[in-house]
């Protein structure tokens, strides 16, 4: 049953036996359909991230892997979600290219948990109410403007749009301009006197890494420059650790980190010296062809 969905979305076959595997498990728990039910209702109709602890508990119950049983779970729900999709006139091409996060996730999953499946299933909420959608390379959806530093078109307790940057390869500035282009059509709700803000809040604009972790010439480099930062923070939790090193944060770490690749060896450096990981909020400005807070 989920064998389908995980083909559309191009999981590797050895990933989608070892699923079918936990979902042959999954059913076998005498009360999986009205757990299934209850936490579907919760993923799709709920207002917050709750139904994540619903997951967890269905794991638990059935004895299977957790990460395993939220990527099937998240998969059984796609052919609910193709139903929304048609009542909203929204095509299924779209549904596909946003769900795409799946696989991304997947890949993470392996690499950090040793384990094909989904390690973060509290994101996609927002992918099941129909509040977050992916347009090419980035992924969008309305947030609330907070900054109240920044004066320049939005303003604090604006509805403004967020991008988010899944984990699918390089993010090259020409993939970025595709997208906002796509975003520039499909949000025209966000255009004010022709321009379409776009936040973003990651670890990828935190400005101490910039010339330092990427370097320039890199395409992260770039894809920072591309944004007005307005307010960025450090912190002692290394929260972000697993996005470059696949494994995550553990007392004396730091020194046997891997240095496979150049990211790797120059942000193994820069926490080696005594600094912080860290990320910013910043915004970016759209005028349908170009960027205008381009800063390189």
């Amino acid at each position: 049953m989920i064998r389908k969905e995980a083909l559309r979305l191009n999981f590797p076959e050895e990933a989608i036996v070892d699923l079918e595997e936990c979902y042959k498990k999954l059913i076998s728990y005498k009360n999986f359909d009205t757990d299934f039910e209850a936490v579907r209702d919760k993923i799709f109709n709920g207002k917050d991230r709750s139904f994540a602890e619903n997951l967890k508990e269905i794991a638990e119950a059935a004895q299977v892997n957790r990460y395993a049983s939220d990527m099937v779970i998240l998969l059984l729900c796609i052919p609910y979600l193709k139903e929304l999709y048609k009542k909203h006139d929204l095509d299924e091409s779209l549904l596909y290219e946003t769900m795409s996060d799946l696989r991304c996730k997947l890949f993470e999953c392996k690499s950090v948990k040793g384990v094909w499946g989904n390690f973060v299933a509290y994101w996609y909420g927002e992918f099941f109410r129909l509040t977050r959608f992916k347009l090419g390379r980035l992924e969008y959806e309305e947030i609330t403007f907070k900054p109240s530093r920044y004066t320049n078109i939005v303003k604090n307790g604006d509805p403004i749009l967020t991008c988010h940057i899944p984990s699918e390869g390089p993010i090259l500035e020409a993939d970025v301009i595709a997208s906002l282009k796509k975003a520039y059509e499909f949000y025209p709700q966000y255009v004010k006197d022709g321009i379409l803000p776009v936040a973003c809040h990651s670890w990828l604009l935190f400005p101490p890494y910039k010339g330092r972790v990427f370097k320039e010439g890199f395409n992260i480099y770039a894809f920072a420059s591309l944004f007005d930062i307005v307010e960025y923070d450090s912190n002692d939790k290394y929260s972000d650790l697993w996005r470059v090193f696949n494994i995550e944060y553990s007392d004396g770490c730091l020194s046997s980190l891997p240095e496979d690749t150049s990211l790797q060896r120059n942000l193994k450096n820069f926490l080696l010296e005594g600094n912080l990981m860290g990320d910013a909020y910043g915004i970016l400005l759209f005028d349908g062809e170009k960027i205008l807070t381009k800063n390189m």
